[in-house]
């Protein structure tokens, strides 16, 4: 053996044991999954926010459109707002869908990030009750 490889030896040894006896420095790796989901969540939240907003203006245009129905006169002008209506009516409910789906997907990301934390909380609880034991 080669003195640098018995240097690298003993260093990665006495590491080891630093790395053992305290419990203090424990470093948790950068974990991009997280991030993305935490990420993934705030998209999610801006996307139900703008659908939301979406479903408002189109329900007050249909709204709108049933108010001009009342005044118009003949039968062509009230059919054209009626059909106006229902087809804003149509969108906002097309835009509650998606804002459904964006509140759910907010559901699912927030539910595997927690159970992520879980998992972590539980692992980190298990190695500081087992550091304990050993003292």
């Amino acid at each position: 053996m080669t003195d640098r490889y018995k240097t690298l030896t003993n260093t990665y040894r006495s590491m080891h044991i630093d790395e053992t006896l305290t419990d203090a420095g424990i470093e948790e790796p950068l974990n991009e999954a997280r991030l993305v989901r935490g990420g993934s969540v705030l998209v999610l939240a801006a996307k139900a926010r703008e659908y939301g907003n979406k479903v408002s203006q189109s329900s007050k245009r249909g709204k709108d459109e049933l108010k001009r129905l009342q005044k118009e006169e003949d039968l062509d002008g009230k059919l054209d707002a009626l059909s106006s209506s229902l087809g804003y009516m149509f969108d906002a409910i097309m835009y509650s869908r998606l804002q459904l789906g964006s509140v759910t997907g907010i559901a699912v990301t927030t539910g595997l990030i927690s159970e992520r934390s879980n998992k972590e909380l539980s692992k980190l609880m298990g190695k500081s009750n087992t550091n304990r034991r050993r003292r």
